[in-house]
């Protein structure tokens, strides 16, 4: 296994042991029962960061969870408006990267008719049953 392969594999144990935890409003969900479909889309997500990237997350998971913090509740409780948002600072770095992975989904949807995305795009496109990779990439920002 690759250096890199590790740290994800390490990431995902620990994302998974506080995704698994958490309480929504109406019970577990569906997806909390299902650790490989969470292997293999958070993978997915990572297989692209570099390897000082998943350090870093992978210290923070680490910390969090040192002092009992479970950071996918916060995740959720945030795009829920559940806890407060950060402070403005860090409100305007999330806009600028979320206005961009706005964009580069969009123009790959337009180039690529094939493309069959997970969710919708914008958070103006959510419903109590699906959530915009808007509003899911802001909740991972804040986070």
């Amino acid at each position: 296994m690759s250096k890199k392969e590790d740290l994800i594999t390490k990431i995902i144990e620990i994302e998974w042991e506080m995704f698994s935890k958490v309480n929504n409003r109406g019970g577990k969900a569906s997806c909390q029962e299902e650790p490989k479909n969470f292997e293999i889309i958070r993978s997915s997500n990572f297989i692209s960061w570099s390897e000082a990237t998943l350090e870093s997350y992978l210290n923070d998971l680490q910390e969090a969870k040192k002092v009992k913090r479970n950071l996918m509740t916060e995740k959720y409780a945030r795009m829920e408006g559940l806890i407060p948002p950060p402070n403005s600072e860090v409100l305007s770095l999330i806009d600028k990267i979320v206005a961009l992975e706005c964009k580069w989904l969009e123009e790959l949807a337009a180039k690529s008719p094939q493309y069959i995305p997970a969710r919708p795009i914008y958070s103006r496109q959510d419903t109590p049953q699906v959530v915009s990779s808007e509003t899911y990439s802001r909740g991972e920002l804040a986070t």
